[in-house]
């Protein structure tokens, strides 16, 4: 057989590929053995520049999260002009931040352009990533929210389950200030 044949065969028996070909490692260590002194991050500037990263990355997902999973580029830019990290986040430009956090999952940036032959402008929205759902969670939010608001009471709870689309899950016996049963 010549070399092109050979190819040709080869092609021929290789089995479609199925699934998207990335993945998502996660630890089933118990929590004592998960300490950054026991596993230290690979391949990081230095440990406050991780901090600085994490940190900003479960902001973005966070207010991503809270916008109801969608969040427009001038939006996100207001947010981040407002906490004034739109120009560097620790020692790199924010741009370049965004685009690790999107090349590294954290965050997707979608962009809609108008179809040919229509003027105007491309729409980018950003949503949430496979990495950021899985390593963040709705219970990483929901725990960041706290951090920054602190002890606020019911009334923080409510708005925050009502910003994730959490339904307030009460017992059949509840009921609320009208002595109506709540469900």
């Amino acid at each position: 057989m010549s070399l092109q044949e050979k190819r040709h065969a080869m092609k021929s028996n290789a089995q479609p590929k199925t699934g998207s070909g990335a993945y998502i490692l996660t630890s089933v260590l118990p929590t004592a053995y998960r300490s950054a002194a026991i596993i230290p991050p690979s391949r990081i500037p230095s440990l406050g520049d991780e901090a600085t990263y994490l940190a900003f990355y479960t902001m973005v997902v966070s207010l991503i999260w809270l916008s109801a999973n969608e969040l427009s580029d001038p939006k996100l830019k207001r947010h981040l002009q407002r906490l004034n990290a739109d120009k560097n986040v620790a020692s790199e430009k924010t741009e370049l931040t965004l685009k690790r956090m999107e090349r590294q999952g954290y965050v997707v940036r979608k962009v809609d352009r108008p179809p040919v032959g229509h003027e105007g402008e491309e729409l980018v929205t950003w949503h949430v990533g496979p990495r950021g759902r899985e390593e963040i969670g709705i219970d990483g939010v929901m725990g960041f929210v706290r951090e920054v608001y602190g002890d606020s009471g019911d009334d923080l709870e409510k708005k925050l389950r009502s910003s994730l689309g959490i339904k307030q899950v009460q017992e059949a016996g509840d009921e609320d200030a009208d002595g109506d049963s709540v469900m």
